[in-house]
């Protein structure tokens, strides 16, 4: 029918590989400690092989995660890395096909201020949905804002060469 040709399947996952890496790093624990998920960071995620740790730990502060935190995982209390409640909720399979409904994802970066004229431009990477970066190619996504779903929301734009 012509409704179902309407119908796009969704272009990309429904989630970013760093969220989904650090998802299932977590497992059943209460987080991730930095010196567990650095290794993996190198081994899964595309252009971070040879990264140091402080690229490692910027490149979870871009992505709106405080790797700074405490916490207890693992049997092991008192070391940094990515709490679980700093996770976003789970994507629902309808999101892709029915929009972000009122199932929007908390902000990638809570910390940013809403209003974006002036100071804004060292985050949005690129400016307006421009250029990309060395940085973010190297990454191979980017976060951009996406006012559609909130003043302060953002998504990832994924790097498919070009």
């Amino acid at each position: 029918s012509s409704e179902e040709a309407d119908e796009e399947p969704p272009a990309a996952p429904l989630e970013d590989s760093l969220t989904t890496l650090l998802r299932d790093a977590i497992g059943a624990e209460n987080g991730v400690h930095l010196g567990d998920l650095r290794p993996l960071m190198r081994k899964h995620l595309p252009g971070l092989s040879q990264a140091t740790d402080k690229e490692l730990r910027e490149h979870l502060v871009q992505a709106g995660y405080d790797p700074s935190r405490t916490f207890r995982a693992r049997g092991v209390a008192g070391r940094a890395g990515v709490h679980r409640t700093q996770l976003p909720p789970l994507p629902s399979p309808g999101d892709a096909l029915e929009g972000a409904g009122d199932h929007s994802p908390p902000t990638l970066h809570p910390s940013r201020p809403a209003n974006l004229s002036g100071g804004g431009e060292s985050w949005r990477a690129g400016g307006e949905h421009g250029r990309w970066t060395l940085e973010e190619i190297a990454r191979g996504f980017r976060s951009v804002p996406d006012p559609a779903r909130g003043p302060s929301a953002s998504r990832i734009e994924r790097w498919e060469g070009g």
